[in-house]
């Protein structure tokens, strides 16, 4: 899958209330797909512009999980 098309489903999940762990499989799908980390936090802060307040807030949350700045458990890309 083409990377905008993750980007599509996560902004689409957060407008449409989908839990923090859903928005973050999202994440990781793109993990599983060879998408570098730096490439996803990227991509997922252009998309924030596009977002309502609490929608970026909850954004900036998957992102820290993209970025390893959470719960081990919850990491999307290992250390």
């Amino acid at each position: 899958m083409k990377i905008e098309f993750y980007i599509d489903q996560i902004i689409a999940g957060l407008r449409t209330g989908l839990s923090l762990l859903e928005v973050r499989e999202i994440a990781c799908k793109m993990a599983a797909d060879g998408y570098e980390k730096e490439v996803v936090l990227e991509k997922m802060a252009e998309a924030r512009f596009s977002l309502s307040s609490d929608e970026e807030d909850r954004l900036f949350e998957v992102m820290d999980c993209v970025s390893g700045w959470c719960q081990a458990k919850y990491r999307v890309y290992p250390p």
